[in-house]
């Protein structure tokens, strides 16, 4: 009897370490849940901007990096939707990827182009739709989680607010888009605008540590931000998505960081 009541106490006690690793894990999942939807939201933006950079005659078109860049992007998304385990989420990813792929029907150079007139109003719009819907779907998932800290959070604002500045200046540097639905007006990117100096300056306040790592990114941001607010028909939309995703990438990173220090 003696020896069957140790069995069973031994048994709880291996079944308590159990749950109190299983509850230490899904803690540790849910921290980095904000952390992880985020970075799909970067990701988005950047297979999004790659993809319109591609075919964009304002810019440099067809380079072949700007398609494997946003190809390499949508693998990546698809592959942390599967981790999430959300069918919703796995399944605007797919709506987007496809959309992105349609743009084959588009001219494939620029002899191609001045041969035909392609049909931007057909295509791009299912891409900038299979994104936006997709970005939403994933600040929704953003917001249900786990709150990681106000700073890490301010943080990410930043970077997305960033990288809805880039998505609008793409579509509206892009000749016979006629997406006006997706592109900020002057008032809405004046107050986009705003929000962004006051993420800077607010969180360049907190400390010489963080002050320091925001230089650089707001320097690229201060660099395009006359193109931002008045473009004057000037478009450099590969100039601006260079210099904006490298700010983009950089706040993310100083999240990342804070993230590995807080742990």
């Amino acid at each position: 009897m003696n020896r069957d009541n140790k069995k069973d106490n031994r048994f709880r006690s291996y079944l308590l370490i159990l749950m109190l690793l299983a509850c230490s894990r899904g803690e540790a999942l849910g921290a980095q849940d904000r952390q992880a939807l985020h970075g799909m939201r970067t990701l988005a933006t950047r297979a999004a901007v790659n993809a319109l950079l591609y075919y964009n005659l304002n810019g440099t078109p067809y380079e072949a990096e700007n398609i494997e860049v946003s190809t390499r992007e949508l693998e990546r998304l698809h592959e942390m939707a599967t981790q999430v385990g959300d069918a919703s989420l796995i399944e605007q990813v797919r709506r987007f990827d496809n959309a992105v792929v349609e743009l084959k029907h588009l001219p494939q150079s620029i002899a191609d182009a001045r041969q035909v007139q392609a049909a931007y109003t057909r295509w791009l719009p299912a891409v900038v739709e299979g994104y936006s819907n997709l970005e939403r779907l994933l600040t929704e998932h953003y917001d249900a989680a786990p709150d990681p800290g106000k700073m890490q959070d301010e943080l990410h604002e930043l970077s997305q607010n960033i990288g809805q500045m880039l998505i609008s200046y793409q579509l509206a540097s892009f000749p016979n888009f006629g997406g006006d639905l997706w592109i900020l007006d002057d008032q809405a990117l004046a107050s986009l605008d705003s929000s962004i100096e006051r993420h800077f300056a607010e969180l360049s306040a907190r400390g010489h540590d963080l002050s320091t790592t925001l230089n650089a990114p707001q320097r690229d941001y201060h660099f395009v931000r006359p193109r931002l607010l008045e473009p004057s028909r000037h478009w450099a939309p590969n100039a601006v998505a260079l210099y904006l995703m490298k700010a983009m990438t950089a706040l993310d990173d100083e999240v990342r960081r804070l993230g590995t220090r807080s742990r």
